[in-house]
């Protein structure tokens, strides 16, 4: 499969922002655009946590610069 996509999107990012290390989700606006070389699809996933579930879409993409894997995950 190879497509075209432009975008742009918040990433969450774990950083670190007490004493006692807990992580915390801090959304980043990012742009992308490249070419979709590769898309798994999408699967589910079950936290072992709580049991709910979610969703992903696993993607490869690249440009002139190379290749990078992406996972979207839907909205908890």
């Amino acid at each position: 499969m190879s497509t075209d996509t432009t975008g742009s999107d918040h990433i969450y990012s774990e950083t670190s922002n007490d004493r006692n290390e807990n992580l915390t989700m801090v959304p980043i606006l990012i742009s992308t655009e490249g070419q979709i070389i590769n898309d798994n699809g999408v699967s589910t996933t079950t936290s072992q946590t709580d049991g709910s579930t979610f969703q992903r879409r696993s993607i490869q993409i690249q440009d002139e610069t190379g290749k990078i894997n992406i996972t979207i995950w839907n909205k908890k």
